[in-house]
């Protein structure tokens, strides 16, 4: 709980950031907005299970470096498009969270998307 707590401050936070400080429009749901950060936060945080199987806090640290960031940056649709990938880079995209969390936030963000 402490994790989600953090997580969903710094949300908080960073949208506060994107809309008065860098003046980015926000022209959907904030309360979509926020369930779907809420969710996506729940769900990635999940990643830190794998500390239960690790010896030190250096091997868990890098572990979920390995399983969770890198892949989530790598086939989210931040770098290059989700239609572009294939086969495996398609499947791996389509699963993890932050590919969809991306869709959301662009949907609530420019184009005025609710649920």
């Amino acid at each position: 709980m402490p994790y989600i707590a953090l997580a969903m401050l710094n949300f908080f936070m960073l949208s506060a950031f994107a809309v008065f400080i860098f003046r980015v429009p926000f022209t959907g749901s904030f309360l979509t907005f926020t369930l779907a950060a809420l969710i996506y936060v729940t769900i990635t945080t999940g990643g830190l299970l794998i500390s239960a199987f690790m010896s030190s806090q250096i091997a868990a640290i890098f572990g979920t470096a390995l399983i969770t960031l890198i892949p989530a940056v790598q086939y989210s649709g931040m770098i290059d498009p989700l239609s572009s990938l294939q086969g495996v880079g398609a499947f791996i995209g389509k699963i993890y969270p932050a590919a969809h969390f991306v869709t959301i936030s662009w949907g609530t963000f420019s184009k005025a998307l609710g649920l």
